[in-house]
């Protein structure tokens, strides 16, 4: 008897385990769910380098470069970016340009009918003379814009109307000789290569070294003709007697000479 009902109670044990087992939800019941899909792999897999993924990815890098080229385009105008480039090969195609419209208005403008065109940092224009029938080309340091505002004064053309030979005078002793010399090197080119007038260096003093050959001369000696190139603080053009003054300080005195340049060839009054 005893031993039945040891062999009845362990028989029970086991049915209630095996109850207990299965009760015990399944591993699947109890993931959330929020992390389905994601294995041991995925949570250890590097980061990737944006970089390096560009480099595998080059279409993304074409995209990305695109859209900053659309955004300077926006911000700049397409024209940067689609202007076709001139074609110039000379001097005429950018007076032909000139003419068209098709220059900045820093290369290039018309000033009462003649083209002014920058090239190799000085402004050139061209013109026909009338006594002659031929047309030159002039290079300037300065266009009509940059020199309107110095006055003329007097028969600034009786000199170039009157004489086939001027002297060109200076002060030796003078503070900017260098602003000098780049405005007699400036009249001297002008008058022998368009105007047809010799011109011969001078100076008012023989206080230097590179004067010690040259004459002396000044203005107001009657039917002498002299170009005095004349430092003073105010630039102005002025003709007394045969003698023609152009003055001015430093760079301005450059300005003058060109202001009166374009005078003589008619382009500016």
């Amino acid at each position: 008897m005893t031993k039945i009902k040891t062999k009845k109670k362990t028989d029970s044990t086991q049915r209630t385990q095996k109850q207990e087992k299965l009760s015990v939800p399944r591993k699947e019941e109890i993931i959330d769910p929020h992390l389905e899909g994601l294995s041991a792999s995925q949570e250890k897999k590097e980061k990737i380098d944006p970089y390096s993924q560009l480099i595998h990815e080059p279409k993304r890098l074409y995209i990305i470069v695109g859209v900053i080229l659309l955004v300077f385009a926006l911000l700049f105008g397409m024209g940067f970016f689609l202007k076709k480039p001139l074609n110039i090969s000379s001097l005429d195609d950018l007076h032909e340009l000139n003419f068209q419209g098709e220059l900045d208005p820093e290369q290039g403008y018309i000033h009462d009918g003649f083209s002014f065109v920058k090239y190799g940092g000085t402004w050139h224009t061209r013109f026909l003379r009338m006594t002659n029938n031929q047309t030159y080309q002039v290079e300037l340091r300065y266009g009509p814009r940059d020199i309107g505002d110095i006055p003329l004064r007097g028969d600034y053309e009786l000199i170039p109307r009157q004489f086939n030979s001027t002297f060109v005078t200076f002060d030796p002793t003078g503070d900017n000789l260098s602003h000098i010399a780049l405005a007699a090197a400036d009249v001297s080119g002008n008058l022998a290569g368009v105007l047809q007038v010799y011109p011969v260096a001078a100076c008012t003093k023989n206080e230097t070294r590179g004067c010690l050959d040259r004459p002396v001369v000044r203005c107001g000696a009657p039917g002498v003709p002299v170009i005095y190139l004349k430092e003073t603080p105010v630039a102005s053009i002025e003709q007394q007697g045969s003698c023609l003054i152009i003055a001015g300080k430093e760079l301005d005195i450059v300005k003058a000479v060109d202001r009166w340049l374009l005078a003589m060839y008619g382009m500016m009054k």
